[in-house]
């Protein structure tokens, strides 16, 4: 059974992903997980107070769909 992480950053996109990088450096310093059956995804936000837009809503229940 595979398990699916769901991160939203502040970042532009995968090309600023410099929150990414230090979410999965922590992640792996931290935690002991199978990263063949541990699923990372994040929704790049653009911002910190875009969570409630409909874009990223919509990219959340993709994810959740998908």
């Amino acid at each position: 059974m595979k398990q699916l992480l769901i991160f939203c950053v502040e970042s532009q996109d995968a090309h600023h992903d410099s929150d990414g990088l230090y979410i999965k450096q922590a992640l792996n310093h931290f935690y002991q997980f199978d990263q063949h059956k541990t699923i990372l995804r994040f929704i790049y936000m653009n911002g910190k107070y875009n969570y409630a837009k409909r874009q990223i809503q919509v990219q959340l229940k993709n994810l959740w769909i998908n």
